[in-house]
């Protein structure tokens, strides 16, 4: 039960800096703001990660130390 409470009060405590993230995701290059990645996990089962976009949307697919 505390650890709900505690969970709600930093949602409430972080939501305005959560908000102007988003704000400026959507300024600087527009939708979608948050980035879906699936990932494997316990016993090869796969599970779905969300964050905030931090990178362009049409950056290619390949590592960065080939992109010169």
């Amino acid at each position: 039960m505390i650890n709900k409470l505690f969970a709600l009060l930093f949602l409430v405590i972080l939501l305005p800096i959560i908000i102007i993230t988003i704000l400026f995701i959507i300024i600087i290059d527009g939708n979608p703001v948050i980035f879906v990645q699936k990932r494997s996990g316990q016993n090869n089962s796969f599970f779905n990660i969300y964050k905030f976009r931090t990178m362009k949307k049409n950056t290619p697919d390949i590592a960065t130390n080939k992109l010169s």
